[in-house]
């Protein structure tokens, strides 16, 4: 298979020339496949960069235009504000001053997080196990309270702060 044309006389692999041969190697091969497939179109970009151009010309242009009206209507605005001002009785100094800032609406209260956030494992409050005489409530987790230790040394045991659950409280008798 011979290329056409296009990549003609360009590099040929260092085997295929000591052989002699005139192939084209699989580089050129490949570029001469997009060639033919209509991926090298320089026309067509060069139409899409011209529209692009024409498109920024006429940005340019429709900005001027703008201005130009802005200038034109200027006087008739400010005849107009002047009426305004007049009929509620608008001073410039009041125009000077900065406007109160409009309430804003308060926000719902936050959520509790459902969620821990990644790589954190989820805290979990557990419920309270111990209860000390002035409702002081620990969940029998972790190091224990001050108000435990302190009742501790005074010869009370955690036992006599365990909060009775109906299960417990009931205790597992039968009835006779």
């Amino acid at each position: 298979m011979k290329a056409s044309g296009v990549f003609e006389g360009s590099r040929r692999t260092a085997a295929s020339q000591a052989r002699g041969e005139n192939k084209p190697c699989q580089d050129e091969l490949g570029l001469q496949a997009q060639y033919d497939a209509g991926w090298f179109n320089f026309s067509e970009k060069t139409h899409i960069m011209d529209d692009l151009i024409k498109l920024r010309q006429q940005i340019t242009e429709m900005e001027k235009q703008a201005l130009e009206l802005q200038k034109k209507n200027r006087p008739a605005v400010l005849a107009h504000l002047r009426e305004q001002m007049t009929a509620y009785g608008i001073t410039t100094e009041e125009l000077g001053r900065a406007a109160p800032k409009p309430a804003r609406p308060k926000a719902a209260p936050a959520k509790a997080a459902t969620s821990a956030p990644k790589g954190k494992k989820p805290v979990s409050s557990a419920p309270a196990k111990y209860q000390g005489p002035d409702g002081q409530v620990w969940s029998g987790r972790g190091p224990a309270p001050g108000w435990l230790n302190a009742l501790l040394v005074q010869g009370k045991t955690r036992e006599d702060f365990l909060i009775q659950t109906d299960a417990s409280a009931s205790g597992s008798t039968v009835a006779e």
